[in-house]
């Protein structure tokens, strides 16, 4: 069983199997209502969706790759049954704030739009008929390992501020409803998530497929990520990680043979609208609250893969014994009583407007451009270069420095930085202590010193994983680039960075030094 989902009146729908995929149906009292076998066969080579419930009770199945979908009424019957592009996967789904979207988070393949193997899409698709309205590149990996820079949209949830936050293999990143459409640049921007997923990022699904996860939830405050073993709670604007738990019984392994990266035993993590925190363990389901303080455990005698909270108080969990590998496996759903409140509801308030790049003070106005009209826009520090009715943003009025611009609507706000640079020529300055100082230019600034190319051997893990390389142990005890053996660490000629700020010290021993302000513009000391 991988994925549970629960509908408005306490309704309980999950999958699970493999050959073929099958989507089950229990009443609120968990008695067996029908079950409906998906066109989804992981012996015709398919690799397995992800799952989607909505308050009605209509159920979305996904087949990962080739891309699918298939919508079954809350009776058992199928509505559509509809194949996606050729080049694309369906991962995991998400609905927006009132259902009216379906956000599906995946892949297409190949070369496109960066060259990379795979590169993480979201596709918004049409709930009615399964057509996609429009999709957005989001980002690809730079991980090492058999298949060139792989990346795939493997977890995403919708959130109270029109938002869809989710992880790939390696990052976590956001993007409003609209896709980013409205703004000159549409791509999400995101930091690393810290985890570094295989390519296949759990142990758990059926063994031919990449798998999606349950791992990312949000509400009006935070986002919540966990990764097998370690669950976070995170800045909804920065994704920065603000507290962190251990999941008691989590696994988490790796790096993977090949591809490197590590994989999830276990997966699973809800919200209730008090704030607590359900995630599933290998063998517990646990309640944290909203600071990842512990509360209470369940045990289970199997490894879970969801977790949701129902309308009727109950946190529905479901899972399986074994792993992918397992030759028998036994499949279970179950309602816990961890004196839940009422699920997460979320509210339709669009208040995003689109980032600004660094200005310069002696620039002309700007317009900040919302996606809802009607609000009121405020900056602290409070300035007059701020038309608080227009959004219209004047660098040279507001002069420099880094401002917090925040639209507000009445459903609610959002907030980001609006940084003024004064734009001027840069200097360096060499401190009596051996620090360097620039002045001019615009924040903020990165250092970085000249290398001269190296050529070291590789004879240990230790060294082989430093360079970016995969280690293969015993028996064969080997260093890999992708499937290629290598036995040294070659790195080119040429700048790496090693501060950012006003002042730093730099390396010792380096004599070529380069400082880039905000704005790109860069300033190269040699002979330092």
């Amino acid at each position: 069983m991988w994925e549970v989902e629960a509908d408005a009146l306490g309704n309980v729908y999950v999958i699970g199997g493999g050959t073929p995929m099958q989507l089950v149906k229990y009443n609120s009292a968990g008695v067996f209502q029908w079950i409906y076998n998906t066109p989804y066969d992981t012996n015709n080579g398919d690799w397995l969706g992800a799952l989607a419930t909505d308050n009605a009770g209509n159920s979305y199945v996904t087949r990962g790759s080739s891309a699918a979908i298939t919508k079954v009424s809350t009776t058992g019957a199928v509505i559509y049954s509809v194949n996606g592009g050729a080049f694309d996967e369906y991962w995991q789904i998400s609905f927006n704030c009132d259902q009216t979207k379906l956000l599906v988070g995946g892949t297409r393949l190949p070369l496109f739009p960066t060259g990379s193997f795979k590169s993480a899409m979201i596709f918004d698709i049409n709930p009615a008929n399964g057509s996609v309205i429009s999709s957005v590149y989001v980002g690809w990996s730079q991980q090492a390992g058999i298949i060139n820079n792989p990346d795939e949209v493997r977890s995403i949830t919708s959130s109270f501020n029109a938002k869809y936050y989710f992880l790939t293999l390696d990052s976590i990143a956001a993007i409003d409803q609209m896709l980013g459409s409205s703004c000159p640049n549409p791509l999400a921007t995101g930091i690393s998530s810290t985890y570094n997923f295989s390519y296949k990022c759990e142990d758990f699904r059926p063994n031919n497929g990449n798998g999606p996860m349950s791992a990312i939830v949000a509400d009006a405050n935070f986002v919540y990520t966990q990764n097998g073993n370690t669950v976070h709670k995170r800045d909804l604007n920065t994704y920065g990680i603000l507290a962190t738990a251990t999941i008691p019984g989590g696994i988490s392994t790796g790096p993977a043979p090949f591809t490197g990266g590590y994989q999830a035993g276990n997966s699973g993590i809800a919200l209730d609208n008090c704030g607590n925190v359900y995630v599933g363990s290998s063998d517990r389901v646990i309640k944290y609250d909203g600071n990842l303080n512990l509360i209470s455990s369940t045990a289970v005698p199997y490894r879970v893969s969801d977790v949701e909270v129902s309308p009727s108080g109950e946190v529905v969990i479901c899972g399986s014994t074994g792993t992918s590998g397992s030759a028998s496996r036994t499949g279970y759903v179950q309602s816990v009583n961890m004196s839940a409140c009422a699920p997460v509801t979320l509210v339709c308030c669009d208040a995003n407007f689109c980032p600004l790049p660094t200005l310069c003070a002696n620039g002309s106005a700007v317009n900040l451009i919302a996606n809802t009209l009607g609000g009121t826009w405020s900056s602290v520090p409070a300035t007059p270069g701020l038309n608080t009715a227009t959004g219209s943003f004047d660098p040279s009025v507001a002069g420099p420095g880094t401002y917090t611009v925040t639209y507000t609507l009445a459903c609610g706000s959002y907030s980001t930085q609006v940084v003024v640079g004064s734009c001027s020529s840069m200097s360096v300055c060499l401190e009596s202590n051996g620090s360097l100082t620039v002045s001019g230019g615009a924040p903020t600034y990165t250092w970085a010193a000249w290398n001269s190319a190296t050529s070291t051997p590789i004879t240990n893990s230790a060294q082989c994983t430093a360079c970016g390389y995969s280690w293969q142990g015993f028996p064969f005890n080997s260093c890999l680039n992708g499937v290629t053996p290598v036995t040294t660490c070659s790195s080119p000629a040429g700048f790496s960075n090693f501060g950012t700020g006003v002042t730093v010290v730099p390396p010792a021993g380096k004599d070529t030094i380069r400082v880039t302000d905000g704005l790109g513009n860069t300033l190269v000391i040699n002979g330092l």
